[in-house]
């Protein structure tokens, strides 16, 4: 678990799949998990990801801390 969600959120989302595979079925939910395999996904961090898909960042985190919590 990262210390803190400030710390998720600054990372790739090819970060965090590599680092929290258990995080997949998340991202695959809200679209993000193909596109982390993305050129431009690995050059912007989850917060950036959000932002561009028009996703909610707090529901993302709130799933995210979830399942990587376990």
């Amino acid at each position: 678990m990262p210390t803190s969600t400030d710390k998720l959120k600054t990372m790739s989302l090819s970060e965090i799949m590599t680092e929290y595979p258990q995080a997949e079925p998340v991202l695959t939910k809200y679209g993000l998990a193909a596109y982390a395999k993305t050129e431009t996904a690995k050059h912007e961090n989850l917060q950036a990801s959000v932002l561009v898909h028009s996703i909610d960042l707090d529901t993302l985190m709130n799933e995210l801390v979830r399942v990587i919590s376990g």
